[in-house]
């Protein structure tokens, strides 16, 4: 394929509510922590960068969705991923894993309102389509 037909916008469509998705990224996210766990554990420095690599892109993925200026509880969580961050960047993944892990279960146990929020239109759904917008 065209390297320039390969950037194009795609259709995003995978049945999934926003709480499911970012269950499943929160999922991603601490396995990638436990990983980083495992591999500093087991002195492997490649196996480490390249889950440290995950992490970040995990991070991001969460972090794309909040909107801290709109909202405090969405400020309270970027603190937390913040902490989780400066821990990742300190090697000390225990704590790093176990916030994860609490973030994670304060939207498991709200999953089931936000899916019926969201299906009633309450929430608004995500985007059919991947785009960038910038704010100048």
């Amino acid at each position: 394929m065209e390297p320039l037909k390969q950037y194009q916008r795609r259709k995003f469509d995978s049945g999934l509510t926003r709480i499911e998705i970012l269950l499943k990224l929160y999922d991603r996210l601490i396995g990638d922590l436990e990983m980083c766990r495992d591999a500093q554990r087991e002195k492997n420095d490649s196996l480490l960068v390249k889950h440290q690599l995950d992490t970040h892109k995990a991070m991001t993925a969460i972090l794309s969705g909040l909107r801290p200026e709109e909202n405090e509880i969405a400020f309270n969580i970027a603190r937390l991923l913040h902490f989780i961050m400066q821990k990742i960047d300190q090697d000390d993944y225990e704590p790093a894993i176990k916030i994860a892990n609490s973030i994670q279960s304060g939207f498991r146990q709200i999953a089931d309102q936000a899916i019926e929020m969201e299906h009633n239109g309450e929430i608004e759904p995500l985007p059919m389509t991947d785009s960038y917008e910038s704010v100048g």
